[in-house]
């Protein structure tokens, strides 16, 4: 299973906690990357504070 974030919209820790929990009871460890090739000013984790070179 996996998500795609598209809306700009960033998870709750309540949404992580429960994509952990299976229906069956059982648990699945949830993991994430962000592609550093793809940061840009423009998008919605931009700090204005980092440089670009």
């Amino acid at each position: 299973m996996y998500l795609l974030f598209h809306d700009g919209i960033e998870f709750t820790s309540v949404e992580i906690n429960q994509l952990k929990s299976k229906a069956n009871g059982g648990t699945r460890l949830v993991i994430s990357y962000i592609s550093i090739g793809e940061a840009e000013e423009y998008r919605y984790y931009w700090n204005s504070n980092w440089n670009k070179e």
